[in-house]
């Protein structure tokens, strides 16, 4: 089966193409992961965004800005609690 034939098994429907810009440096090392896994480049790329986006989606705001807000004094709970806008606007 010629690459053409699998490639309309893959994608059933047209998919966008994306650019993306390495450095040299970040391009080796894709390339040697990608052959060392026996998976394409983009592949090495599609695994890797989704597992930035999984996550991502497990973590809160407040989670993935922690070294952002270190400083701040705040109660945990404070943009769940309806108690601390009781003075809200006042």
């Amino acid at each position: 089966m010629s690459i053409d034939v699998l490639s309309f098994y893959y994608y059933r429907e047209r998919v966008p193409v994306v650019s993306v810009k390495l450095d040299s440096q970040e391009f080796q090392r894709l390339k040697a992961e990608a052959s060392r896994l026996g998976i394409s480049q983009s592949e090495m790329i599609r695994q890797g965004l989704k597992t930035v986006m999984e996550n991502k989606a497990k973590t809160s705001l407040a989670d993935r800005m922690r070294d952002l807000i270190n400083d701040v004094k705040a109660p945990e709970d404070l943009s769940t609690n309806p108690e601390y806008l009781n003075d809200y606007g006042k």
